[in-house]
């Protein structure tokens, strides 16, 4: 995926960052709304790029 190296070091951040509140404030610190427009735009960014391979973009739908 060519979102891959974007998404993947972003969604260790957010889950690291989950962690580390849940460990010092005894709850998760994710309730900003920064937090779940960045974490919406990744996932429409992903169903954007499955859906362009779909249509041949990034190289096309990989045969089975």
């Amino acid at each position: 995926n060519p979102l891959a190296p974007i998404v993947c070091p972003i969604g260790v951040a957010m889950s690291a960052y989950g962690v580390l509140s849940y460990l010092i404030r005894g709850r998760v610190g994710l309730e900003s709304k920064g937090v779940a427009v960045l974490g919406t735009t990744l996932c429409l960014a992903l169903f954007a790029v499955w859906i362009a391979r779909w249509f041949g973009v990034f190289g096309g739908p990989v045969p089975v």
